[in-house]
């Protein structure tokens, strides 16, 4: 088994080829917890308590089965919606993302009450020019498959439209453009002026050296250096 820390508020290893994401109770009473699904896949929510009862956006597009502590969901269709869970103690909010195109997705998600000491990669913004913003969320790397996982969102707060599959990426080490596998994904193909979109980064990097990011939309860019401690 191997183990890994990230973001300073979610841990995350795999078994048997099964990637496990773990949040503390601390860090997701306050805000949506992000499920990523996949079609014909299942995942696992597993709560640090028995659910009592569960709320669904849209019902319609998910099957939801509770066995003890955990919560099974299946999606039926493309979409995101959001999921109420009440517990005895504890009201927690979670967004599933249903995305036809990317093929990575949660196995299992673990809510924990108990903290895990946890190797820094610090939640960060960056702006792409005045218009665009890029919000940074947690780092993961995924042993079995040897790939990094960047989960961000991206909002549109002055332009009349966003067509994401114009945003791009370079990845570089001291000035040198570095060709790795990537793949880059968001769930929203034209992003409206004041909307936010979700969006995951997977790229392959056997070094454990830091690197930047650089993204860039049209004429503007910006960038995120990811040191060799969060790798």
């Amino acid at each position: 088994m191997s183990r890994y820390v990230i973001a300073g508020l979610l841990f995350i290893y795999t078994q048997v080829g099964v990637s496990k994401t773990i949040w503390h109770l601390s860090q997701v009473k306050h805000k949506p917890v992000p499920v990523h699904l996949k079609m014909g896949k299942v995942s696992v929510i597993r709560l640090h308590e028995r659910p009592r009862n569960i709320m669904l956006g849209n019902p319609a597009f998910f099957d939801v089965q509770v066995y003890g502590q955990d919560i099974a969901i299946r999606p039926k269709g493309f979409v995101i919606s959001n999921m109420l869970v009440y517990g005895k103690h504890d009201l927690l909010n979670f967004k599933l993302l249903s995305h036809e195109q990317s093929p990575y997705f949660d196995d299992i998600v673990l809510i924990q009450s108990q903290k895990r000491s946890a190797q820094t990669f610090k939640a960060a913004s960056r702006s792409l020019g005045k218009g665009l913003k890029l919000e940074f969320i947690r780092l993961r790397y995924v042993p079995k498959k040897g790939q990094y996982i960047l989960d961000f969102k991206l909002k549109n707060i002055k332009s009349r439209t966003v067509h994401s599959k114009k945003l791009k990426v370079k990845f570089k080490r001291m000035g040198k453009v570095l060709k790795l596998r990537h793949y880059l994904s968001i769930s929203k193909g034209v992003i409206k002026k004041g909307q936010t979109s979700t969006g995951r980064l997977t790229f392959y990097y056997p070094s454990k050296q830091s690197l930047s990011l650089n993204f860039s939309y049209k004429s503007k860019y910006s960038s995120i250096i990811i040191n060799r401690r969060s790798l």
